[in-house]
């Protein structure tokens, strides 16, 4: 059972926690719940779990510190928006119809991040590559960090999503069945180097009379508290 120290999420930000894909000790698996260790044996590849586990570790320490709660309490789950089965789709909380806050994670490559917020958030991280270049990568996470954000995730194909170019501030310019674009913040981030990455807050439920937008984004290095929750070693 793992408490991490608290974290407190100001009005109006949303925070993103970056840390590495790689492998985490059997101490840290522990924190998993049933459901993701099922999933992470069945991957085949050593990658894959890699990403698959640090993903879920970062993000069950994160939700903990910002719920003031310990990690074995945390009952989270994914949950199709077409078809309302659990086990694929949107992650939310299993037994909270009014969350307190909204968390999105993604993870490729060399990377994993979790993004929270009190307002429904995507995040995605693409890998820059040859046949995926900066431009190609940056648009593919802006669009697909919406669809995360909405539900949608690849029900929707990405053409049916317009979005501003890759040299131009990001933002929805229209989306037919989607979201009016004025409910919609976009944000590029920074990942880390081989990686793009971006972020997508729905805003209609504000808060604020004043609507005092666009919300702060924050990133935040995650590594610290993954080594926080290891469990000492016996000698």
């Amino acid at each position: 059972m793992t408490s991490p120290e608290p974290l407190h999420l100001p009005e109006g930000e949303v925070a993103v926690w970056w840390a590495h894909a790689r492998p985490r000790s059997a101490g840290l698996l522990t924190l998993l719940d049933p459901i993701e260790s099922t999933r992470l044996a069945a991957l085949p590849r050593a990658g894959d779990r890699d990403r698959f586990a640090s993903a879920h570790i970062l993000t069950r320490l994160v939700l903990a510190a910002y719920l003031y709660a310990y990690t074995d309490d945390l009952l989270l789950r994914a949950t199709c928006r077409t078809c309302g089965a659990e086990g694929h789709g949107k992650p939310g909380f299993h037994t909270l119809d009014d969350p307190l806050y909204h968390y999105s994670l993604a993870y490729a490559g060399a990377r994993v991040g979790v993004a929270i917020a009190r307002v429904p958030v995507g995040l995605d991280v693409v890998v820059m590559t040859d046949d995926r270049p900066h431009p190609a990568a940056l648009g593919w996470a802006r669009t697909e960090a919406l669809l995360k954000a909405t539900g949608h995730g690849l029900t929707v194909p990405p053409d049916d999503v317009r979005i501003t170019g890759p040299e131009e501030e990001p933002a929805l310019l229209d989306w037919a069945d989607g979201p009016d674009p004025k409910d919609v913040q976009l944000a590029d981030l920074a990942p880390g180097a081989g990686h793009v990455a971006a972020l997508a807050v729905l805003t209609a439920d504000v808060i604020d009379p004043e609507r005092n937008l666009p919300l702060r984004v924050t990133e935040h290095d995650g590594e610290p508290l993954i080594a926080a929750a290891e469990p000492p070693s016996i000698a």
